[in-house]
């Protein structure tokens, strides 16, 4: 045990100055947005109203760097590729949390993190269905630009369809259509954190900035026909809330929107940038917090500008 305490402690070191060195290589203004936005995320949710909505985002957190980690040779080879060593890994990360819950004497926001938590601490199978290839193989009716969605949607369709649904099955209940746009939401930015190869973005033949905009349409129109479901049953039961369903679709959008500047501003060819997405669940639930919503609008001439110069590197000279 006290092996596996010093190798928790050690290796999260390392991934802590890891994260440091991604933090600056964004930039001064860049950063101190993450920073900022990343706080003001805690802050709000810290409100005891909110506090089990913070839980589950921690433990959602948890549970989606377990299912991609890619470190299980390395592991593997240190015999630490245990659920021990997880558990106490999670446990570290999540200890602020825990410890805030403990003060506040909210045992509930807890009780739904600790579960996740020692859920999170056991390896992940990767489920293969043999049925889904004789549907999904080739998933002609999306345009050939649309590879992160043909991609996704072969890993994850069981979960789409299962968020498109329950808005249906539940549609007396308001909150579950807000969820679902959400976790839709989510689900379809981490399809952009795959980094494709080069000459993938090259066969298009587009200008870095029509290239870009391209993609934003897509991941835009996309995101919109799955979130159909829920976005009918609250406009036709609930439409007296519009100003709620608006700012709960914008900020998907403007998510969406985000996670694909981020791809191409980040860009390496199979890279992986899943550290972005716990700032993308921050903005999606930026609005909880209107003020806090235009905050990502102030951010996105840069991170636009940035995408396009890093483009640029990597294709070629069209014009």
């Amino acid at each position: 045990m006290k092996k596996t305490i010093q190798s928790v402690l050690l290796l999260s070191g390392i991934h802590t100055k890891r994260y440091w060195r991604i933090l600056g290589q964004l930039g001064l203004f860049r950063a101190a947005f993450v920073v900022a936005i990343s706080a003001t995320g805690i802050y709000i949710t810290s409100d005891k109203k909110l506090l089990i909505l913070q839980a589950l985002l921690i433990g959602f957190i948890l549970l989606a760097m377990q299912s991609q980690r890619k470190d299980k040779v390395l592991l593997s080879n240190l015999n630490l590729y245990r659920p021990a060593y997880f558990l106490l890994q999670n446990f570290l990360v999540a200890l602020p949390f825990i410890v805030f819950y403990l003060a506040k004497e909210t045992f509930v926001p807890l009780l739904v993190l600790l579960p996740m938590l020692l859920l999170s601490a056991f390896p992940i199978p990767e489920i293969k269905i043999n049925f889904r290839a004789s549907f999904l193989s080739e998933i002609n009716f999306l345009p050939t630009h649309a590879w992160e969605w043909k991609s996704g949607l072969r890993r994850n369709y069981l979960t789409i369809l299962l968020l498109m649904i329950l808005p249906l099955l539940f549609y007396k209940s308001e909150m579950v259509s807000y969820v679902s746009i959400v976790l839709l939401s989510l689900v379809s930015a981490n399809f952009l954190m795959h980094h494709e190869n080069r000459l993938m973005i090259q066969a298009i033949e587009k200008s870095p900035a029509a290239f870009l905009w391209l993609k934003i349409l897509v991941q835009l129109i996309a995101f919109t026909i799955i979130t159909l479901p829920a976005l009918i049953v609250l406009l036709s039961s609930y439409y007296s809330n519009w100003t709620v369903i608006m700012f709960v679709f914008g900020s998907s959008l403007i998510t969406q929107l985000v996670a694909v500047l981020f791809k191409y501003m980040s860009y390496e060819p199979g890279a992986n940038t899943s550290y972005f997405m716990g700032l993308l669940a921050i903005i999606n639930i930026s609005f909880l917090f209107p003020p806090l919503s235009p905050l990502p609008l102030l951010v996105l001439p840069f991170i636009y500008r940035k995408a396009v110069n890093r483009l640029k590197t990597i294709t070629y000279d069209f014009d």
